[in-house]
């Protein structure tokens, strides 16, 4: 994010539409990075760990605790 950031700024000042473009693609790239590791430990961790007895609950406080961070994260 931090290149996309500078990209961007790069863009700005210099009037380049290619720092733009290389921006855009640090967002993509970080969002696809993201997804593909970080984002899914959060379902599947809490399946594995908890008795079967409150798997459904642990799910459920996995589920809650991912999109609290993510909010705050994107905040």
């Amino acid at each position: 994010m931090f290149l996309a950031g500078g990209f961007s700024r790069l863009g700005t000042n210099t009037g380049n539409k290619q720092f733009g473009n290389a921006a855009v693609g640090m967002v993509y790239l970080f969002t696809a990075v993201l997804g593909a590791t970080w984002l899914t430990v959060p379902w599947l961790f809490p399946a594995e760990i908890f008795p079967l007895a409150v798997r459904a609950k642990g799910n459920a406080w996995g589920v809650v605790s991912n999109r609290l961070h993510i909010r705050i994260y994107w905040w």
